[in-house]
């Protein structure tokens, strides 16, 4: 807040004051630069170059001429914006040492004035000065602690600001560089990613001067690469990404490393740089935000360093909850328009994968999984068109999907074929005030019995529980089913699962991937799970199964039903039919038919889920499958007839599990279904 006008005496004061030390200016800008320098030295911050120091020369007179030699009221939230108080503020300097520079500034003029008054140069008042000396002195303190808050709170707001939850993460990042580039002191900002050969190239940017050092950059002949024995593969943005840690250039121009693009940085007024990686677990994928600033050490301080690691967390964060686009997948803009524009005027067709029954082997239910049709006749997988849709489209999306499911029970039922439907349901438009309307109007409309509609509800915590329930609840009073999709992918707790009303509960395709690696550890949590949803009176299905000894072992486990490759491949809603007809599989009888499947049976032996003393040996269908194998040496089968004989009973099966699991490891190796 300003203060009220000084008195027309006090204008007349300051007019002499200024004629006196006009002459005197120069010297104290060179005074002030030296405190300056010896305050950065102080910190150990890096000395500017030259060219710098001249700037900061110019601001400096601009800035304390108008503190201190002007007869105008000081207006403090203008002056907080002026490119001395930034610069002072982005170079890394504390608050503390901004304050002590105010002081000596005072105590400068003060010992002139003192100077002009033995030497007989000053008619001005001894208390009327002062007065005004100490009013400027507060305008040049309050105007730097305004201006480091008001820094910091801009950069802290943008690192906390919340995602939208309608916007892609395509379309977020945008809005988020955007953001990053309209921070105090921030020339550009780019986003960049590895491409296959290495070479990070800038896929998204933001900022005043973004387009001129882009085009400068790609007219360069070396680009920066994320090999490490390469020269362009020390540029901070290569370094970042392999030792995936937030990394900061006080000086980008004479970084060594950086020399390539040094003359780029120069000529728009880069002074300085911040790397920060992204990575997504499991997949591994990388990209690298880069912030360039105006300001030499800008990025040193330690309240910038966590916003850098905020920043970090919050892109990760993102990145990982919109289940983005694989690296190969990446598509642009204009292609993602493209995809939205073909997609809902006509592009959509839901294929069916097949789900089987455990007991019987015959076909229950499909899955309804969405392609997208080109004009041309290729379809594109969900993982390139889905992640570019926002929130209101996916709500758009499922009422299509919801009606062609609605289609196909229609059609089915006309020729007799009793086969229920399961679609996805995303937990944003399952918060959709009007989601249990449109369901229930697609059921009304179709008179569709609603037990024949199973909705697919992803593992998340982005609906509350208690919301969850509400409205899951709601729908079970329409008589839908309800399935917990990817079990095992990260969020549901038992107690969760037992909390809500799922009728089904689908278990993640993606803790099969790596069964061939460590096949005891794979099926036993796949076991755990199948016994913890039976123990809460939920079916089970098994996604994911491609080899036929996988699905022997969870017939075992006593799944309910299971989906996969090696069950059926996603197909054409008019192949399904015939597909029904001509499905068979010859594991549904009390026979043994693959070492999985007998490494699993043996296995439930130690959980005791199979009574060996109970069952003679001739009976054992364990036995029988070692016959049919060619496994009858006496070396083979010791083993197993002492374990019927109770004899060395826990060493034996130990040894039978060894045994088994070597078989059963090269079998899964072969990842075929026959």
């Amino acid at each position: 807040m300003n203060r009220q006008p000084f008195a027309k005496s006090t204008h007349g004061m300051i007019e002499r004051w200024r004629h006196l030390a006009s002459p005197d200016f120069v010297g104290f800008i060179n005074v002030w630069l030296s405190w300056f320098r010896e305050y950065l030295q102080r910190d150990q911050l890096l000395v500017s170059r030259q060219e710098v120091w001249d700037t900061l020369r110019e601001v400096a007179c601009s800035y304390y001429q108008a503190i201190y030699l002007k007869e105008e009221q000081i207006d403090r939230e203008l002056l907080s914006f002026h490119p001395l108080a930034r610069m002072m503020v982005l170079s890394n300097l504390s608050l503390n040492d901004l304050m002590e520079i105010t002081y000596y500034t005072k105590q400068y003029w003060y010992e002139k004035f003192r100077i002009f008054n033995i030497n007989k140069l000053n008619d001005i008042k001894s208390d009327e000065f002062l007065c005004f000396l100490e009013s400027r002195f507060q305008d040049d303190q309050m105007i730097f602690i305004t201006t480091s808050e008001m820094i910091q709170n801009a950069y802290q707001q943008c690192a906390l600001a919340e995602i939208s939850q309608r916007s892609t993460f395509i379309q977020w990042r945008q809005k988020e560089l955007d953001a990053l580039a309209q921070l105090p002191g921030i020339v550009c900002v780019f986003l960049m990613r590895p491409k296959g050969n290495g070479q990070f190239t800038i896929e998204l940017s933001a900022g005043e001067q973004a387009v001129k050092i882009r085009e400068h950059l790609l007219a360069k002949p070396v680009r920066p690469t994320i090999e490490s024995d390469a020269t362009s593969g020390q540029a901070l943005v290569a370094i970042a990404a392999r030792e995936y840690r937030v990394l900061s250039s006080p000086d980008f121009v004479t970084r060594q490393g950086s020399q390539a693009w040094s003359d780029v940085a120069a000529m728009v007024g880069v002074q300085s740089a911040l790397a920060i990686p992204l990575r997504l677990p499991l997949t591994g994928q990388m990209m690298v935000l880069m912030l360039y600033g105006q300001y030499t050490n800008q990025f040193e301080s330690t309240w910038m360093k966590d916003f850098g690691q905020m920043v970090k967390r919050k892109w990760e964060a993102n990145w990982y909850r919109n289940q983005p686009l694989k690296h190969q997948d990446a598509i642009y803009v204009e292609q993602a328009e493209y995809y939205r524009e073909i997609l809902f005027h006509g592009g959509l067709v839901m294929y069916c994968q097949p789900i089987v029954s455990m007991e019987s082997g015959e076909l229950v239910k499909v899955e309804l999984l969405a392609r997208l049709r080109l004009p041309d006749g290729e379809l594109v997988a969900p993982g390139k068109f889905l992640p570019i849709l926002t929130n209101d489209e996916l709500d758009v999306l499922f009422q299509m999907g919801l009606s062609k499911a609605a289609d196909y029970l229609v059609k089915w039922k006309s020729i007799g074929l009793e086969i229920d439907v399961t679609i996805n349901l995303p937990p944003f438009t399952l918060t959709h005030p009007r989601c249990i309307d449109w369901i229930e109007t697609v059921i009304h409309e179709r008179k569709i019995d609603p037990k024949r509609i199973t909705l697919e509800i992803l593992e998340t915590q982005e609906v509350h529980e208690e919301t969850a329930q509400m409205l899951l609840f709601r729908l079970k009073k329409l008589g839908i089913r309800l399935a917990l999709d990817d079990l095992g992918s990260g969020y549901s707790s038992i107690l969760r699962l037992s909390r809500l009303p799922f009728d089904v509960v689908k278990i993640d395709q993606g803790l099969l991937s790596n069964i061939a690696e460590d096949p005891l550890a794979v099926l036993g949590l796949i076991y755990g799970l199948v016994q913890i949803a039976k123990a809460l009176g939920k079916d089970v299905v098994v996604e994911g199964v491609e080899h036929i000894g996988v699905l022997e072992a969870i017939k075992f486990f006593k799944a309910t039903m299971c989906q996969g490759y090696g069950v059926g491949r996603p197909m054409p809603f008019e192949e399904i039919t015939s597909w029904s007809q001509n499905w068979t599989i010859p594991i549904f009888s009390d026979e043994i038919h693959t070492f999985t499947g007998a490494l699993v049976f043996h296995w439930l032996l130690i959980q005791q889920e199979h009574p060996f003393l109970t069952i003679s040996y001739e009976e054992c269908p364990l036995q029988r499958f070692l016959v049919r194998e060619g496994k009858t040496t006496e070396q083979e089968v010791k083993w197993h007839t002492e374990l019927h004989q109770n004899i060395n009973f826990q060493e034996n099966l130990m040894k039978g599990l060894e045994y088994l699991l070597s078989y059963a490891i090269e079998e899964l190796r072969q990842l075929k279904f026959h």
